[in-house]
């Protein structure tokens, strides 16, 4: 099944894409920019906001609530389900949904109050019914409604009269058209159609689905839960603030967030000293990896640091912020803080790499050729290389052959254009231009030519395909 027709039935769209990739929204947090990518060769999908990727049973793990936890593949069955039963209705029904003309003054009041969000009153005495204010949420129980009558009073101002009356109150307007945002005007097999409660329309397009709890404004192609429509309503982004102003409206208890105790983190490496690269060790890893000596000593350093009581060191790459990315043989981490690395020599062309491991490969491979660099560091540092690449004309992408590279490369294309380049196509085959050079040293070495490399490879697919390799890694004790 594909995830982008599991989307759908989840109500989300399609923001944006790149052939095969398509972004979207990511469907289970509330974001302000679209980070969810969907390969639609590979279905499969990677969040660039948390860096996590998986199949569609792992995004309906996500999605799913409740129940529904406990059955992921009946859970997916079920949206499918709903989803295309809506949009056979959706054919189905007719261009302007039938309209019931109310009698406004005939409305009981406590019905009225359903509307609003009281469902039963909070006390009552023979005819009367006792309600909380439901235009003052600081007072509480000063509404009384008389069910003969039809009438109500507001024991602490004095305020009195009929659903009009009451209808001002609220909305400081006491027309037909400012009450029927609080009425259904007609309804369907799928839920109930408003007036849009926050634009003035001629026709009902706003649709409910009380069973789903989800809204739909055909009007403005807005949609989703009672946060969105929150959102609607007074114009907030932060969701706290959505929170309170439903809890206001609805006259419900708002516990303030946790705010835990500010917590100061402790030193993880001890005793840092940086130097000039030179062990043996650190230079023979990285030749293993095709990166010769002047290179790595160009744009390296060596780092030996103390951690928990014992003394390391590792190939040391300086970041912005004076942090460093650290690698040896047993070690793949970082020196915080972390950033990105901008090397400019004043072109207008500038590289773009993830790690400094494939930036040093392109070194090696002449691909650079006094080109700005950007080194993310981690996919997860795009957005602070956004700004500096903005300057350039031209931006060129060796990011990995992965879903979260070519997640930050359609992301990229989404903000700077046309001058983005993805130059993954020259390593095709490959992990990451890293991948590609050690493959390419491992030929020359052979003295083989391009098209003996080619046909070396064919035979030794081949070979791989008949002989599976047994795995020789072993677990190292720490």
């Amino acid at each position: 099944m594909p995830i982008t027709a599991f989307l759908d039935a989840l109500g989300e769209k399609l923001v944006g894409g790149y052939g095969y990739l398509k972004l979207y929204y990511a469907p289970y947090r509330d974001d302000a920019e679209a980070l969810f990518v969907v390969d639609t060769k590979m279905n499969n999908w990677y969040d660039h906001g948390t860096d996590e990727s998986g199949d569609l049973y792992d995004l309906a793990k996500l999605t799913a609530r409740g129940d529904h936890r406990n059955d992921i593949p009946g859970y997916i069955v079920k949206m499918m389900n709903e989803n295309e039963i809506a949009k056979e209705m959706l054919t189905k029904r007719a261009i302007d949904p039938q309209v019931v003309h109310l009698d406004i003054a005939k409305i009981l009041l406590t019905d009225f109050m359903k509307a609003l969000g009281q469902e039963h009153p909070v006390a009552a005495d023979g005819d009367l019914r006792i309600y909380n204010s439901p235009y003052d949420s600081s007072v509480k129980a000063t509404m009384v409604i008389n069910i003969q009558t039809n009438l109500w009073r507001d024991t602490k101002t004095g305020a009195n009269g009929g659903i009009y009356d009451l209808a001002y109150e609220l909305t400081g307007c006491a027309n037909k058209s400012e009450l029927n945002r609080y009425k259904p005007t007609g309804r369907d097999s799928k839920g109930l159609w408003f007036y849009s409660p926050y634009r003035n329309e001629r026709k009902p397009s706003f649709h409910v689905n009380p069973h789903k709890n989800l809204w739909f404004d055909f009007g403005s192609g807005a949609g989703g839960d009672i946060f969105n429509l929150a959102g609607e309503l007074t114009g907030e982004t932060d969701f706290i603030k959505r929170a309170e102003f439903i809890a206001q409206k609805m006259q419900l208890p708002v516990e303030k967030p946790y705010k835990p105790m500010p917590f100061k983190e402790e030193p993880t490496f001890e005793n840092v000293e940086i130097s000039r690269l030179e062990a043996p060790a650190l230079l023979k890893y990285l030749a293993d990896r095709g990166i010769p000596r002047d290179i790595a000593q160009r744009y390296c350093v060596q780092v030996d640091y103390e951690l928990h009581g014992k003394r390391y060191y590792a190939i040391g790459f300086e970041n912005n912020a004076h942090g460093y990315e650290l690698r040896n043989s047993f070690f793949k981490g970082s020196y915080p803080p972390k950033h990105i690395t901008h090397i400019s020599n004043g072109n207008a062309r500038c590289n773009v790499f993830e790690g400094f491991i494939d930036f040093l490969s392109a070194e090696r491979l002449g691909y650079n050729d006094g080109t700005d660099t950007i080194v993310l560091n981690s996919v997860s540092n795009l957005n602070k290389a956004i700004a500096p690449l903005r300057e350039y004309s031209v931006v060129s992408c060796y990011l990995d052959n992965d879903n979260a590279g070519r997640a930050a490369t359609v992301k990229l294309q989404q903000e700077l254009g046309d001058k983005v380049t993805d130059k993954s196509a020259l390593y095709p085959n490959h992990k990451d231009l890293n991948d590609f050079l050690c493959q390419r040293e491992q030929f020359q070495t052979k003295g083989l030519s391009n098209a003996e490399c080619s046909q070396e490879r064919r035979e030794a697919h081949h070979l791989m395909s008949l002989y599976p390799k047994q795995s020789t890694k072993t677990k190292l004790k720490l």
